[in-house]
């Protein structure tokens, strides 16, 4: 679940995604917990900015991937996006349970609809 792994909730995520470069770097998994919180808000402008700065400072954060494919295709907002990304994540971490779910789901839904 996408709520799953998010320790702190975000008061303000706009303005702490916002952040300029002067105030403190956000760790990665701070970032992703924003990103997260973001989604679950219903922020999901906030939450790309989020899993994209996520990914930008590592190409191969799985939980990144998993997470903004999951906001991207449960909310219908970009569903080719996210099955890159769940596809990139899979080859990633193969063995991963979750992700091969989320991608099933996806292709499901997808096949249903055509």
């Amino acid at each position: 679940s996408l709520g799953q792994g998010v320790a702190s909730s975000a008061r303000d995520v706009s303005t702490s995604l916002a952040h300029d470069s002067d105030e403190e770097e956000y760790s990665d998994e701070t970032m992703l917990e924003i990103a997260s919180q973001a989604c679950l808000e219903g922020d999901f402008d906030a939450a790309t900015r989020g899993f994209e700065e996520c990914l930008s400072a590592d190409a191969n954060d799985v939980d990144a991937m998993n997470n903004y494919a999951t906001m991207l295709f449960e909310h219908k907002l970009d569903v080719d996006k996210a099955e890159v990304l769940l596809r990139r994540a899979l080859e990633i971490a193969p063995n991963s349970t979750t992700i091969m779910g989320n991608l099933a789901l996806l292709l499901l839904d997808h096949r249903r609809r055509q």
